[in-house]
């Protein structure tokens, strides 16, 4: 039986990003309601920022699923602040589990 079969969860098998810009136009291509303004929807007034987060994953099914997001500048921050406290928490709980097994070897090593 393999971990993700014991646990349930899947797990992440490869992360991509990718930063680039894409155009933003005056309008939409065929807006509701609405026929097309050709002037509009053609002309581009900027560029905007976009970073692509694709996460590969693989579950019991040995099957890899793909799930892509699209994030600001904005939002990858709060995504890698968020990372970083895991990986603090993370730390913590290491530092914890180990005081816990020194201490219990050390009982083990005063009988």
């Amino acid at each position: 039986m393999t971990f993700v079969q014991r646990v349930g969860l899947p797990i992440v098998e490869d992360i991509n990003i990718v930063c680039e810009y894409r155009p933003v136009f005056e309008g939409h291509a065929y807006p509701p309601g609405s026929a097309p303004d050709h002037d509009r929807y053609t002309k581009i007034v900027g560029m905007a920022p976009v970073i692509i987060f694709e996460v590969v994953t693989n579950d019991y099914t040995d099957e890899p699923r793909r799930s892509a997001f699209q994030l600001t500048e904005q939002e990858f921050v709060e995504l890698r602040d968020s990372m970083n406290r895991a990986l603090e928490q993370l730390e913590t709980m290491k530092k914890s589990i180990q005081l816990t097994t020194d201490r219990g070897k050390g009982r083990t090593k005063g009988k």
